[in-house]
């Protein structure tokens, strides 16, 4: 069995003993079940280890974790970073997730989560002109929206093209004129007012006017 088909069986063993309650093998365990070495069994816990899939301890040996929605989206938000595409095409896929989001989002949407929403504009106004704050007070505004649309698959995804896309804008940072972050500072504010009124055509209108031009910066 090679090392890649041996990494997925026992991801595949680990994860249903650990969706019907069984004890978890251990490292010996796990090198007598599917008949290899311990250095490779350890090999493939090492990866997973590192994938934030499992954890390993001394006394409890191996156990697995449940990843919050951030530490996924960073994941797949360092894949997307080597994969060379093209900012634009970011855009639109973020349009996408964004819209989709917004509409569960305005059902969804507690008063408090509104509060926080108004006190980070509060925030993103008072140093608009410190550009890499301003970015990201306008990233943790938008993360907020994709939590509390409460749906964490499409949280995850959501999470990391935005990350991506502040990756980019922090890049090019100084780049974008005044007016740029006034723009963004506006389609923000007329974000918040449409939630507040429940008002979801003008929301996803807004973020889409606003994703179509941000990244017109070449």
């Amino acid at each position: 069995m090679d090392e890649e088909s041996l990494f997925r069986d026992i991801h595949r063993h680990l994860l249903k003993q650990a969706r019907t309650g069984e004890h978890i093998d251990t490292e010996l365990r796990l090198a007598d079940r599917f008949n290899v070495s311990r250095h490779y069994v350890r090999r493939a816990l090492e990866t997973l280890t590192q994938m934030g899939v499992v954890t390993r301890t001394q006394k409890r040996g191996i156990s697995f974790t449940t990843p919050e929605p951030e530490q996924i989206s960073k994941q797949l938000e360092s894949k997307l970073k080597v994969s060379g595409f093209d900012p634009r095409e970011l855009s639109e896929a973020r349009q996408l997730f964004d819209t989709a989001l917004l509409s569960l989002t305005t059902r969804r949407i507690a008063p408090a989560s509104l509060g926080i929403l108004s006190e980070t504009l509060q925030q993103m106004e008072g140093c608009l002109e410190f550009r890499g704050a301003a970015l990201k007070l306008h990233q943790r505004f938008w993360e907020i929206i994709f939590e509390s649309a409460g749906n964490r698959v499409l949280q995850v995804f959501a999470n990391s093209l935005l990350i991506n896309a502040m990756n980019t804008l922090e890049n090019h940072m100084d780049d974008l004129t005044p007016e740029w972050y006034s723009d963004m500072l506006s389609c923000d504010r007329e974000v918040l007012q449409a939630l507040r009124q429940n008002n979801l055509d003008d929301a996803q209108r807004v973020v889409s006017d606003w994703l179509t031009q941000a990244f017109d910066f070449d």
